[in-house]
């Protein structure tokens, strides 16, 4: 991605995020707005970015031929994020009648932080059961209601709703240590730590096996300006230090505070410029979950000898900054997912 294009996408990204004025704003070709919009849609920010076009000149906006297209893509936006709500209403209701003990994880509750919620891409609408008793309760209830149920590698539940992915969480974090989950489970889930410790790790999870876009970091940066003031930051640096997290963390601030500008990081250490460049160019190369990278002759590769070396590369890396007890869960995810794609590649 060319440097303007880059630049231009940063300084929307920052005014939606925290309402800050565009300042030195250069004019973009139509070929660079086409490739802003892009990688906007590569990293499912279309509609975020969308909020901050109005701030920007009428003479330096996107093209009109461009323009449309985004409209249509934020309308489809708001009626995803009105069809998730209605879901979860529907489904909240059903566990309440129930009794069950359920907490929806990251997805609305994520949207909320956002200026505008309604424009903050939709995935996958997420819930978490307090006991094994509620979560088999949980399945029985959509599998009464004609769902077809599948349980992934990770002993969760997941169908479709209404064109929507619905997952049922065993556990509510994605800790892959003994150590992160004694740490992070002795902690109340509406706790502001426990909510800024999830989507830490999610990150962690995601960039260490298939990837992850920006919409995760927006997530967590702007949870940490939902809940300045709320939380102990002395604490929370305690708890990410006993979870074994804390250089992981560091790397991950310096991310947040100086790509994304966050101004609500308590503590931001001093990174190597190498490795916190490789974050920046890994995240943008990946894109959403993994999905933007592409070969060399513009195909995308999603095989299982390119997640391998994917891995490979990422481990060097994280090896300096995760747990070590995370490599072991993070090969055996790698490799899951590689005999599943060459099974699919048999079965094709």
């Amino acid at each position: 991605m060319q440097t303007e294009v880059k630049d231009a996408f940063l300084k929307l990204l920052r005014n939606a995020l925290w309402n800050r004025p565009i300042e030195d704003w250069k004019d973009l070709s139509l070929q660079q707005w086409k490739d802003l919009y892009a990688f906007a849609e590569a990293h499912t920010l279309v509609g975020t970015l969308f909020d901050a076009l109005n701030t920007l000149p009428e003479d330096n906006n996107a093209p009109s031929e461009l323009l449309l297209t985004w409209v249509v893509a934020v309308q489809r936006i708001e009626d995803e994020y009105a069809r998730h709500s209605k879901i979860v209403g529907i489904q909240r209701a059903a566990w309440e009648k129930r009794g069950l003990k359920a907490l929806l994880l990251k997805g609305l509750d994520s949207a909320a932080m956002y200026i505008v919620p309604e424009h903050r891409k939709c995935g996958d609408i997420d819930w978490y059961f307090g006991s094994d008793e509620d979560w088999r309760a949980a399945n029985a209830i959509a599998a009464e209601n004609g769902c077809k149920l599948e349980t992934d590698s990770d002993g969760d539940v997941h169908y479709l709703l209404s064109g929507v992915v619905v997952e049922h969480h065993r556990r509510w974090n994605d800790a892959s240590s003994a150590r992160a989950r004694r740490v992070i489970d002795a902690l109340p889930l509406e706790k502001p730590e426990a909510q800024l410790l999830m989507r830490n790790i999610h990150i962690l999870k995601h960039v260490m096996v298939g990837g992850i876009g920006l919409r995760q970091f927006c997530d967590l940066a702007l949870a940490y300006r939902y809940y300045d003031g709320l939380y102990d930051s002395a604490r929370l640096e305690n708890l990410l230090d006993e979870a074994g997290l804390a250089k992981w963390n560091g790397l991950l601030n310096a991310f947040l505070a100086k790509v994304l500008e966050c101004d609500y990081i308590d503590k931001v250490n001093e990174v190597p410029d190498a490795d916190l460049e490789w974050l920046v160019e890994t995240v943008f190369d990946d894109g959403n979950f993994g999905k933007r990278r592409q070969g060399a002759e513009g195909k995308e590769r999603r095989g299982a000898f390119t997640l391998l070396r994917s891995a490979m590369s990422r481990s060097l890396l994280f090896l300096r900054y995760a747990p070590r007890e995370y490599m072991a869960r993070i090969g055996s995810l790698v490799i899951g997912r590689m005999k599943r794609k060459m099974k699919i590649r048999l079965v094709k």
